[in-house]
């Protein structure tokens, strides 16, 4: 405190003999807002209820942290963190418990299975990146949901399906409002969904973070119609961006 017991004054830097880019940048460092927490900035509307299973739509003036590094500080998935790490699971090349194919055509699906997986993990097609706030706040550890994202001008809505099952329902799937979305001028920038843990002997493993062969017909089909920009498939700690024109790459079940 200085004369004014109720002025508060900064500590002063001495700045002198320090390269003026360095000064530039501590100055920056200074002047920037706080980050913002990772959270819905709007409350959702449900547009379709199948049971325990929902649509939920947002439409968004500003998405706050939602496209950031920035992740929910939940006791759920900060418990889910802190499990992977503990198992030392928190790995770009996921490792997995894998029963040995039943038969051919299970051998079949699991060769395909691995080609998909590394094109991504190698490189070859889309990247590989750490989880953002939008992937984390809609991913769950044991059951796969189904996120759009569209834009129109500088607004976004979001659909995000899912259930009380593993795999939601076509019926939430959100696609029949995306394609009426884009009719009407918006256009489908992504659709992303996550891959559940697995296991590894006692311990978790992640899903692995690519198009699977299940994935490659739907997302064909989206690309055509109503067209996607992208796909974005994450295991809670890692994920998959990969680019509508990177499709006819990967392989399907047929």
């Amino acid at each position: 405190m200085r004369e004014h017991d109720d002025v508060a004054y900064a500590p002063r830097v001495n700045l002198r003999g320090r390269p003026l880019a360095l000064v530039l940048a501590m100055i920056a460092t200074a002047c920037r807002p706080p980050a913002q927490p990772c959270a819905w900035p709007v409350a959702g509307v449900t547009v379709v209820r199948d049971g325990a299973a929902t649509l939920v739509r947002r439409d968004l003036e500003d998405t706050g942290a939602l496209f950031t590094p920035s992740l929910p500080t939940d006791d759920t998935y900060r418990a889910f963190r802190a499990r992977v790490r503990a198992d030392g699971a928190e790995l770009r090349r996921p490792t997995a418990d894998r029963a040995p194919p039943a038969d051919d055509a299970e051998r079949e699906l699991w060769r395909r299975e691995d080609l998909n997986a590394e094109l991504v993990l190698a490189g070859e097609a889309g990247q590989l990146r750490p989880i953002r706030c939008l992937e984390a706040l809609t991913f769950h550890r044991a059951r796969e949901s189904i996120v759009l994202v569209l834009r129109r001008d500088a607004r976004t809505r979001i659909y995000v399906g899912a259930s009380d099952q593993m795999f939601p329902p076509k019926s939430v799937y959100g696609l029949d409002q995306a394609r009426a979305d884009v009719a009407a001028g918006w256009r489908l920038d992504v659709v992303l969904h996550n891959h559940t843990v697995q296991r590894r002997g006692d311990r978790v493993a992640l899903g692995v973070p690519t198009l699977s062969t299940g994935d490659v017909s739907l997302l064909r089909n989206v690309a055509t119609d109503p067209g996607l920009g992208e796909a974005w498939v994450t295991n809670g700690v890692y994920t998959a961006v990969v680019p509508a024109t990177d499709f006819r790459r990967f392989l399907g079940r047929d």
